[in-house]
């Protein structure tokens, strides 16, 4: 019985550097339909760097906290306004079109050509990611109420864009 050998490449740093590029477009185009959607469906929107970003941040389940309280922006910003609800899923389309669109680069081809592969690839976009989140964390901050650094870390940084990233880069073969 033949053997199948494996023709794909290891990951490696410059993989992750590759594919940092993508989620960094991400993280942008995020924020940026974050604003619009707010500008469009909140009265009297004023631009607010931290209500931006609580919003964003809200919108990957990371919690705003101070040491006596915590709450997720957006979802009480959505008892408000019901039409903010399409913000839930920002952070999935643009975490799986930079994971399809990365795996669908040499880079990210070079990894192999099954669809697993693909996942690996696409999911290699937490990489940069969890860096923007982190920032984020301390960019986004209003007097002591900042998004809580171990959310950002946990659903923001690691579990959306592996998750999703993936599901792009599983797709994109």
């Amino acid at each position: 019985m033949a053997q199948r050998t494996r023709t794909s490449s290891s990951l490696d740093t410059d993989h992750a550097i590759a594919a940092s590029k993508y989620a960094v477009g991400a993280y942008v185009a995020g924020l940026a339909v974050t604003v619009v959607v707010l500008a469009i469906f909140v009265d009297g929107f004023d631009f607010d760097v931290f209500g931006i970003g609580a919003t964003f941040y809200g919108a990957h389940n990371v919690d705003i906290g101070t040491s006596m309280l915590s709450l997720n922006f957006l979802q009480a910003a959505t008892s408000q306004e019901s039409a903010l609800e399409i913000l839930w899923a920002v952070p999935p389309i643009v975490l799986a079109f930079a994971g399809y669109t990365f795996a669908n680069t040499r880079a990210g081809q070079s990894v192999g050509s099954e669809p697993m592969d693909g996942a690996k690839a696409g999911a290699l976009v937490a990489v940069g990611y969890l860096v923007l989140a982190v920032v984020g964390t301390f960019v986004f901050t209003e007097g002591n109420a900042s998004p809580k650094l171990g959310d950002s870390v946990i659903f923001m940084g690691v579990l959306y864009p592996v998750v999703f990233g993936g599901i792009g880069g599983y797709l994109s073969r």
